[in-house]
């Protein structure tokens, strides 16, 4: 079963990633912030399916 991260949540799962991959961390969270928005609204590149 998959659990479904809220928009908060999967924002800090992102930018934890992208600081392990040595981004800046405030520049990780506008990275972060603009996938998951990305994501929720269906963007054919964020290529991942919203269920």
């Amino acid at each position: 079963m998959t659990k479904r991260l809220s928009f908060d949540e999967a924002n800090a799962v992102a930018i934890d990633f992208l600081v392990r991959q040595n981004m800046p961390e405030d520049h990780a969270g506008k990275v972060a912030d603009h996938l998951i928005y990305a994501t929720l609204t269906g963007h054919p590149r964020a290529r991942l399916d919203r269920g």
